[in-house]
């Protein structure tokens, strides 16, 4: 029997970051990365409610869970804390390193690979096409404004991951 492994991506996946206008894109990735500023002001993140539920569900079902951010390790206790507060036992949380000469599509692949994922939800659509084309591991795109029908694909998917790897 094969455990199925789910991926996620954090920030504007499982964790809504504060809505910026997309010229200030590069503004928000700084923030993000700076700790002291969570949770102050316009930081606020919130639970991405109906993906943090998908995540529970296929936890109870047998499946690990795991985060694979491009957020860099300084910022991993304040991720964690978060993660903890929405309810979430991950079996993995893997942050980007200070140093990191890879592309955030090459990073996340790699740790997808080593982590034996299946599945992942990435924001990105580098990430989510560099991930397809490996083959190894299915990538979805997450579209917050099309979260019924996401999450409804996920639940599909993961019926199917569990009709092949899992033996009831």
């Amino acid at each position: 029997m094969t455990t199925i492994t789910w991926g996620f991506d954090f920030d504007d996946v499982l964790c809504l970051t504060p809505a910026l206008p997309a010229r200030a894109h590069f503004v928000k990735k700084l923030l993000i990365q700076a700790p002291l500023l969570h949770d102050r002001g316009p930081m606020r993140f919130a639970p991405q409610l109906k993906l943090v539920e998908f995540a529970k569900e296929v936890q109870a079902q047998g499946a690990r869970v795991v985060v694979v951010s491009g957020r860099r390790t300084w910022v991993s206790t304040s991720t964690e804390r978060w993660l903890a507060a929405a309810g979430l036992k991950l079996d993995a949380v893997v942050h980007k390193p200070p140093i990191e000469r890879r592309s955030t599509p090459r990073y996340k692949l790699e740790a997808l690979r080593d982590l034996g994922c299946q599945a992942f939800v990435d924001d990105d659509p580098k990430n989510v096409d560099a991930i397809n084309r490996a083959g190894y591991c299915t990538a979805f795109l997450w579209d917050p404004r099309r979260v019924e029908d996401t999450v409804s694909a996920l639940r599909q998917f993961n019926d199917h991951l569990r009709a092949t790897f899992v033996r009831q």
